[in-house]
């Protein structure tokens, strides 16, 4: 394919996202604008317009779900902290909408008489999450666990479930696949230059003296995604449209004034492996010895910047990656410490672990400080899913991240699609990178926007598998 092709067809995958995009963001912008008539007409208009929407644009509803969920932080001392109120409940105005989008997907399915896809190759995984959830519960019963503790769980995850098989339903050809990786862009750079304002004018949430773009996972994951697109598009000479181009450096920006350091870590592995990956097997010769100049670079520079030659946000947060600052942060020593605390009761209870609503104990190792709910909750996510699920919850956790990196691998090799290649190794690499950074933060199935990011992410992959495989075989 040539340059001047492999250009329109891009643009036409991502060209054609620019109408429901704007439909989307109108509707973003009627929600957000509801939060400020209160929730109760809030949620009668939403629902007024659920039932008209069902039966014709059963669509219409998921899309809102996921536009809105991306657009409006749930953040309340973040940038415009008043989109908050669209999650206040129960029920609030994003549940009503998933509530919408699940009617009229069934009820579409039912008018139409359609048998339900199963988002593979993640069905066999996800049902092992149900069960993990099942013995979570009882383990939490018999245990005296808080109940309300249990539906604080149960909800992202059950979402995380939900959403994936609503989005592989509605994604019914590639042109929907194409169209959706679109419309995710988009978003990303909405997110990009929502960041951006939001920092010019001070008004972020405030870190270490500063204001940040972003606190929470999911717009940083969005924009982690756009970017390792960019790069992936690159690195495969496939050209950009001038949109993306344009956009690239505010979303660069409003990704690295978020100083979340597990998302920065996330994105350099991500860019790492999305370098081996297209550099054939010179290029991966190279991989290791450029990791260790890489980090050797970085520990040089941490070093060499522990005097007050380099000042600033960016650089303090640099800086808190060196191994010599760990002990003198707070926060970093909650987190040493919670590890050790969650450790010994995986040790006492290996199989089960300890189920829902039950807290973890903080005897052995004294806290510096204390989180509301902190005691339900672990940094490390595999050691969340144990604690909460048991070794069931471990092995569903570990199969569904490795499921969804290799399916991404697959549709970025054996796609006939230019746009499917670009997006399947962005997904692939930073989902990878995604892993690392639940290593020091549980987004995946714990909170919940996050989830039902996740969720449309996974159901995205099994219908670009379905129906974005079937051309012939394209090596990259």
């Amino acid at each position: 394919m040539t340059a001047r092709a492999a250009t329109a067809a891009f643009g036409r995958a991502t060209g054609s996202a620019w109408t429901p995009l704007a439909a989307l963001g109108a509707v973003g912008a009627v929600a957000a604008g509801l939060v400020f008539i209160g929730p109760v007409v809030g949620l009668a208009i939403v629902g007024l317009l659920g039932v008209l929407l069902l039966i014709r644009r059963p669509g219409i509803g998921l899309a809102v779900l996921l536009v809105t969920t991306v657009a409006l932080e749930s953040d309340p001392y973040g940038f415009l902290p008043i989109t908050a109120k669209y999650y206040v409940g129960p029920p609030s105005i994003n549940e009503v909408v998933m509530a919408t989008a699940t009617a009229g997907v069934l009820l579409d399915m039912g008018i139409k008489r359609r048998l339900p896809l199963l988002p593979e190759p993640f069905t066999v995984p996800l049902a092992l999450l149900v069960l993990a959830v099942m013995a979570g519960t009882v383990t939490g019963h018999f245990s005296n666990g808080s109940f309300s503790e249990v539906l604080w769980v149960l909800r992202p995850v059950g979402y995380l479930i939900l959403v994936s098989f609503l989005t592989v339903n509605l994604l019914r050809n590639l042109r929907d696949v194409k169209v959706f990786g679109g419309v995710a862009a988009g978003l990303a750079v909405y997110k990009g230059v929502e960041g951006c304002i939001a920092w010019f004018s001070g008004s972020g949430r405030n870190l270490d003296g500063t204001a940040i773009t972003f606190y929470e996972p999911t717009a940083n994951f969005v924009m982690l995604l756009f970017l390792v697109g960019v790069a992936s598009a690159l690195l495969q000479r496939i050209p950009l449209p001038l949109w993306v181009k344009l956009s690239t450096p505010f979303v660069l920006v409003s990704f690295t004034l978020a100083l979340r350091r597990n998302f920065w870590i996330a994105g350099t592995l991500a860019i790492l492996l999305t370098i081996m990956l297209t550099s054939g097997i010179r290029g991966r010769r190279l991989v290791f010895p450029t990791v260790l100049v890489l980090i050797g670079a970085v520990w040089i520079a941490l070093a060499a910047g522990g005097g007050a030659q380099v000042q600033g946000p960016l650089a303090e947060r640099a800086r808190a990656l060196a191994p010599s600052t760990v002990n003198a942060r707070k926060e970093d020593v909650y987190r040493l410490q919670e590890i050790k605390n969650v450790i010994i009761e995986i040790r006492n209870h290996p199989i089960a672990g300890l189920g829902l609503g039950v807290p973890w104990s903080a005897v052995d190792h004294p806290l510096p400080e204390e989180h509301p709910g902190g005691r339900y909750y672990t940094h490390v996510a595999v050691f969340w899913y144990w604690i909460k699920f048991g070794l069931i919850g471990v092995a569903a956790y570990l199969w569904l991240m490795a499921a969804a990196v290799l399916t991404a691998i697959r549709v970025w090799r054996f796609t006939f699609d230019t746009f499917l290649k670009v997006v399947g190794l962005a997904v692939a690499t930073s989902l990878a990178g995604l892993m690392v950074a639940e290593t020091t933060g549980t987004f995946t199935g714990a909170d919940y926007r996050f989830s039902v990011i996740m969720g449309a992410l996974l159901g995205w992959l099994a219908a670009a598998r379905m129906h974005g495989l079937s051309g012939p075989r394209t090596e990259p």
